[in-house]
């Protein structure tokens, strides 16, 4: 479904029309700086380390249609340490993608250089 959602209470996911789900996280375990903050008593809400916010966060893309995470170009399907330009650009590339259709069966993020993510380049 189109739109946004609350991840725990450390994150969130947007989902756009064509059936991609970027995911932004940044509580306790996750690649960021509040990696190793105070770990919630539940697991399922990590308010928290919400709350105080963090400078970087760890992204991932996602198929909306089978929930399965999608490969980046580095090979990992998570990228930790995202500053707020590099979720930026990895949102302006995902919006732009052609609409998942589930019997392409698209198992890798193409065209998202992390290099470039990481210098800041376009």
């Amino acid at each position: 479904m189109e739109g946004f959602k609350i991840i725990n209470g450390k994150g969130f996911y947007i989902e756009f029309p064509n059936h991609y789900i970027v995911s932004v996280q940044f509580g306790f375990g996750n690649y960021c700086e509040n990696a190793g903050g105070p770990c919630p008593e539940d697991l399922s809400d990590d308010s928290e380390n919400g709350r105080n916010g963090s400078r970087d966060a760890e992204v991932a893309v996602i198929n909306g249609l089978t929930g399965d995470l999608l490969g980046l170009p580095h090979g990992d399907s998570v990228y930790g340490r995202a500053s707020t330009i590099d979720v930026a650009k990895l949102i302006q590339h995902v919006v732009q993608l052609p609409a998942i259709k589930l019997i392409q069966g698209i198992t890798s993020l193409q065209g998202v250089e992390i290099k470039q993510l990481q210098e800041g380049q376009s």
